[in-house]
């Protein structure tokens, strides 16, 4: 809370809600209150107050309302990723009328927003196949005006990269595969429906793999 100087005032008095008392401020012209709920109304008061000899004087109340913002969503992760898209679930927050997404996309350096929603998952389509990502979700809550709670972060969200045939020769295949951030190395696998077994085939940091035609792929 913050005031104006009164003229001829010796100190101030703020009625805090939480404790329901009358703190002093001597001479400031700030106070804060601390250990609030979240997402609930309050009433402050102020005062001026002057001092006369042994005798203290009481100016006129100001009554100061305010609604504090709500909790930072807890529980968020991310309970399934694909080529494009990624869905993300956190945890039912009380008292609350819904949840604003955010996607920070590390290509292009921008976060926006994806939509607004009362339920507690979403899935984020449009993505890029290897790309990197970062959710953000917070909480809303809806009084006089919508008062919106700090943003909680899931980062370093990878979706899946895609496999593409790329040159196919007389008795060659390559196939390529885009580079993902952050990747140190990519391993590629084929199926054997046979012996029922996956072999692998390369294991390295290269984005691309040459293989005899009909052998392994």
């Amino acid at each position: 809370l913050t005031w104006n100087k009164v003229a001829g005032a010796t100190g101030y008095q703020v009625y805090n809600p939480k404790t329901k008392k009358w703190v002093s401020t001597g001479t400031k012209l700030t106070y804060t209150i601390n250990s609030l709920a979240a997402n609930t109304k309050y009433t402050a008061k102020v005062r001026a107050i002057r001092k006369v000899k042994k005798t203290t004087y009481n100016g006129i109340e100001k009554n100061v309302s305010f609604v504090t913002m709500p909790a930072a969503v807890k529980g968020l992760k991310a309970t399934g990723v694909s080529t494009t898209s990624v869905t993300v679930s956190w945890t039912k927050a009380a008292n609350v009328a819904g949840y604003r997404v955010f996607v920070y996309d590390y290509s292009t350096k921008k976060e926006t927003k994806v939509n607004d929603t009362t339920g507690t998952s979403m899935t984020i389509k449009g993505l890029v196949a290897g790309g990197k990502y970062k959710v953000a979700v917070r909480a809303y809550a809806k009084n006089s005006s919508t008062i919106y709670g700090a943003k909680t972060y899931l980062d370093n969200i990878y979706t899946e990269t895609t496999l593409k045939k790329g040159t196919v020769g007389t008795s060659t295949i390559k196939l390529t595969w885009p580079k993902t951030p952050d990747a140190t190395k990519y391993v590629l696998q084929s199926y054997d429906a046979e012996t029922k077994s996956w072999k692998t085939l390369t294991s390295a940091n290269v984005t691309s793999y040459t293989d005899t035609a009909g052998e392994n792929t």
